[in-house]
């Protein structure tokens, strides 16, 4: 449980954290005299698909958590019946 909610955490400070840097990043949109974006402006863009895509992978490996609890418990259940429906011999 308190992995979950560490992980929801984790999750809501990076959502507010690319909210923040998008502001900023519509905010110092700075076009050089070549035509090119800003360092600092592709620095923030790459960042934000980097905290994208740990978002996802965080949110993957808690459906997989959740998943192997479900399996685990559906064998223990397997498990249980199948014994109790051996013969007594």
């Amino acid at each position: 449980m308190l992995h979950q909610i560490t992980q929801e955490f984790k999750r809501t400070k990076g959502n507010l954290d690319s909210t923040s840097e998008h502001a900023e990043l519509l905010d110092s949109v700075v076009i050089s005299t070549s035509g090119t974006m800003s360092p600092r402006v592709n620095l923030l863009r790459e960042r934000a698909a980097i905290q994208g895509s740990i978002s996802h992978i965080d949110g993957v490996i808690g459906q997989s958590t959740i998943d192997k609890i479900s399996f685990g418990i559906t064998r223990d259940f397997t498990r249980r019946c199948s014994r109790k429906s051996e013969p007594a011999w």
